[in-house]
């Protein structure tokens, strides 16, 4: 972490800058989206606004989690991507 540190104002000047396109993921493939029940609210939210904008997307809530948890619940985080994955088209 200590080595990337140089890149990190980078990062976080492009987040600052970001603007959400919608109109760019029209033709998005289908979605798994993952949040946690304990996640701050502005992750919760922006989630729901994705959701709302992707048109085959889905929600898997991780319950007791935040916003990593394919840190916190690596199984089940691979569970789920993977049936997501494997879900005929």
């Amino acid at each position: 972490m200590v080595d990337a540190m140089p890149t990190l104002p980078r990062e976080l000047q492009a987040i600052a800058e970001y603007e959400f396109d919608a109109t760019r993921f029209e033709k998005m493939t289908p979605t798994l989206l993952l949040s946690g029940s304990e996640s701050p609210p502005f992750y919760q939210d922006a989630i729901e606004t994705v959701n709302g904008t992707l048109p085959n997307s889905q929600i898997t809530t991780f319950e007791g989690h935040q916003h990593e948890p394919m840190h916190t619940a690596p199984d089940r985080f691979v569970d789920e991507v993977l049936t997501f994955v494997r879900k005929p088209s």
